[in-house]
């Protein structure tokens, strides 16, 4: 199916084969049980649903929801929130103008900005965003990379490591943990946050790298821990790593 130049809604059901569509106007509903499904333009927002395709879109100027069976959905830019699942496939959204949800059963999630909160949830594959109002993740066995996010952080994951950029500059509470895999944080000399990091590996102390002296290291009991504020202090940031380290890294 090949339709361009919708002058007002659209609404395409096809059991099978690719889907192109361009240039509509109004809303656009497409389903195919089974084919790639390619979107250049739609004026309104976009519901696009596969049995087993790659899905691409260009640009929405409303919301766009994504969903197929086996394949990667990408998307350049959609005016408001989006939300992408896929059952096998990686998820890409470069811009997004509302709140991000993106669920992956195997394949990489890349949100590069978003204007709302990012929620992530991956089965078996990487995370990263680039910029956030904030960010909700959760990976099986993947790591995670986040970076100028505004607002708070709460991730995890199981098997995978974190790298958390504090380049937003307006934290609030969050929360790091990985349950085998190493965590670093990079703080700016502008960012002041208060840091409570445990390493459940006792080890040795080196468990837990801290590059600024007002976060002394210590061992208690069966955990080594990290205490203290940063750059002044600020909103409370939770770190915990079962199997792996800790950096608190200044930010260069």
């Amino acid at each position: 199916v090949d339709v361009g130049g919708v002058d007002g809604a659209l609404v395409v059901d096809t059991g099978g084969g690719e889907l192109y569509v361009d240039r509509v106007r109004g809303d656009c509903k497409l389903f195919t049980r089974g084919g790639d499904v390619r979107v250049g333009q739609v004026e309104g927002s976009l519901e696009c649903t596969s049995g087993a395709g790659r899905i691409t879109v260009g640009t929405v100027h409303g919301e766009a929801v994504l969903a197929t069976e086996g394949g990667d959905i990408v998307a350049t830019e959609v005016g408001g929130q989006v939300r992408a699942q896929t059952r096998a496939g990686g998820i890409h959204i470069a811009r997004a103008g509302g709140a991000v949800t993106a669920t992956s059963g195997g394949g990489r999630i890349l949100v590069d900005a978003a204007n709302g909160v990012v929620i992530a949830r991956n089965v078996a594959g990487p995370v990263e965003v680039g910029a956030a109002a904030s960010v909700e993740c959760e990976s099986g066995a993947g790591g995670v990379q986040i970076g100028n996010i505004l607002g708070s952080m709460q991730v995890s994951t199981r098997m995978g490591s974190i790298l958390a950029d504090l380049l937003g500059g307006k934290p609030a509470d969050s929360f790091l943990a990985s349950g085998d895999g190493d965590i670093t944080v990079l703080i700016p000399s502008n960012v002041g946050v208060t840091i409570r990091a445990e390493s459940e590996m006792a080890d040795t102390i080196r468990r837990i790298v801290s590059e600024f002296p007002g976060i002394p290291v210590r061992r208690q009991g069966a955990q080594i821990v990290a205490e203290g504020p940063v750059n002044g202090g600020g909103p409370l940031l939770r770190i915990s790593a079962t199997q792996g380290t800790i950096f608190i890294k200044r930010q260069r």
